[in-house]
């Protein structure tokens, strides 16, 4: 008996190739691409004739940049960059941090040994060096590139939403790392449920030749591996594990960690990126990789741009641009100002949230940064579809009474950056969350260019 299918809109095509839309249309367009084309009817041929177009741009596009600047097809893969941006999390800090190490010391142990590192991201990682990246998991032609050029490691930034949508499906991975889960894509798995089964998913595949590292302080840890066949290893700054750390002091120019009893200086701040070093130092390890040489290397990283990224103005008032935009990822940065900033130092904050996505963690976001900032100033953060107002409105639902005064509206975003310099003195520190890396603002059907670093490092040093 055949069911008929739900009609596939123009609407739902794009979604799906952009990388938005519901878990429902995802899986009605995955079905028909995976369909033998004799069963095809004309609205399902349309969807795969799409597909395959898609397909076939991305592979002209990337030869196309090669052409273009004139590399030559065997280093092609130095010019390939991301294609979209996603969420500032441990597993995209990770990631692009120890796609980096490796590929600056490949020769540390046999497995690297002779070969350039692969690697798939939702950012540019570099641009002058050899990574293939991509703004998506990876599918079968960028993998057999990599194996042409006798690429020897790939990195891959695994998203739940490639999880689900059978993106990885396939892949033999030798490793995987779990950083922590946390209150976010939850309009698309509807449940925080169905968004830890879906991550879990891609370490049931793992076999007994493979390994898991685990970060377990997160109570799902250890869900995550209990029926994978990997090797499983664990690493903690709070419990007994396999690897652990300890910070030892903090600044805002970075901290001191004790790692595994060797002590090392990072540039990078905050609990959250301690977790990151450990698990990066982990991975090292669990490939041999000489001690020395990977805390040397580990303290030569720099912050990514967007991620704790700060300027002092020429009113010495230190800014800070970070991506945050979730409710622990805000909260843990609020938090690690907080332990580093002396107490005459005032914490301004500023910050939206997304139109057309979760509207539970709205008011979440607003208790958090009332309730953690000395002030706080709601704007409009990429409120696409949605009333930038009623965004707002959400937020400071979440406001407690006696938070009422120190919050201010401002719905244009670069007069809310204006506000709060208006708001500092000598000393404080001013946080714009929520856009870090990005370079625009989705006004409806408009996309406008704005940078949070450049905007700010004007408006300061007026």
């Amino acid at each position: 008996m055949s069911h008929a299918r739900q009609k596939i809109t123009d609407e739902d095509i794009q979604a799906y190739l952009l990388g938005e839309g519901s878990a429902d249309v995802y899986a009605k367009i995955q079905n028909v691409d995976d369909a033998a084309k004799s069963s095809l009817n004309a609205d399902d041929l349309k969807v795969k004739k799409t597909l395959e177009a898609f397909r076939k741009v991305d592979q002209l596009f990337n030869e196309a940049i090669d052409q273009s600047i004139g590399i030559p097809p065997h280093l092609s893969e130095q010019i390939d960059q991301a294609l979209n941006g996603s969420q500032a999390s441990a597993k995209k800090n990770i990631f692009e941090r120890l796609t980096k190490l490796v590929q600056d010391q490949f020769n540390f142990g046999s497995v690297f040994a002779g070969g350039v590192v692969g690697a798939f991201a939702t950012v540019a990682l570099l641009n002058s060096a050899p990574l293939f990246t991509l703004g998506l998991e990876p599918d079968d032609f960028h993998l057999s590139e990599m194996i042409k050029r006798k690429i020897k490691v790939c990195f891959i930034e695994v998203s739940s939403h490639g999880i689900f949508q059978k993106r990885v499906q396939g892949i033999k991975f030798k490793g995987m790392v779990f950083t922590n889960l946390t209150h976010d894509h939850i309009d698309y798995h509807k449940t925080f449920k169905d968004y830890r089964d879906t991550k879990k998913e891609v370490f049931d595949t793992l076999n007994k030749n493979s390994f898991a590292l685990i970060n377990i302080d997160d109570k799902n840890g250890k869900f995550m591996t209990q029926n994978s066949s990997a090797r499983v290893y664990t690493y903690s700054i709070k419990s007994k594990s396999n690897f652990s750390c300890r910070i030892v002091e903090q600044q805002l120019n970075g901290m001191l960690l004790n790692i595994q009893n060797s002590e090392i200086w990072t540039k990078l701040i905050g609990e959250f990126n301690a977790y990151n070093v450990l698990a990066i130092y982990s991975v090292g390890k669990i490939y041999e990789i000489d001690s020395l040489n990977l805390l040397t290397n580990i303290s030569e990283l720099n912050s990514v741009n967007g991620r704790l990224q700060s300027f002092l103005s020429n009113s010495n008032v230190t800014v800070i641009i970070d991506y945050a935009h979730t409710p622990d990822a805000v909260e843990n940065v609020l938090s690690t100002i907080n332990k580093i900033k002396k107490s005459n130092q005032n914490l301004i904050t500023v910050i939206g949230c997304g139109g057309d996505r979760d509207k539970a963690k709205r008011s979440m976001i607003g208790k958090i940064c009332s309730d953690l900032s000395y002030k706080v100033i709601f704007t409009s953060d990429n409120p696409r579809s949605e009333n930038p107002e009623s965004i707002i409105k959400d937020i400071v639902s979440g406001v407690s009474n006696y938070n009422n005064n120190k919050i201010l509206v401002e719905i244009e975003r670069s007069k809310a950056i204006e506000e709060a310099k208006k708001n500092s003195e000598d000393g404080d520190i001013v946080l714009i969350a929520g856009k870090g890396h990005e370079d625009y603002q989705i006004l409806k059907n408009k996309v406008i260019k704005f940078d949070d670093f450049k905007i700010a490092k004007k408006i300061f040093n007026k």
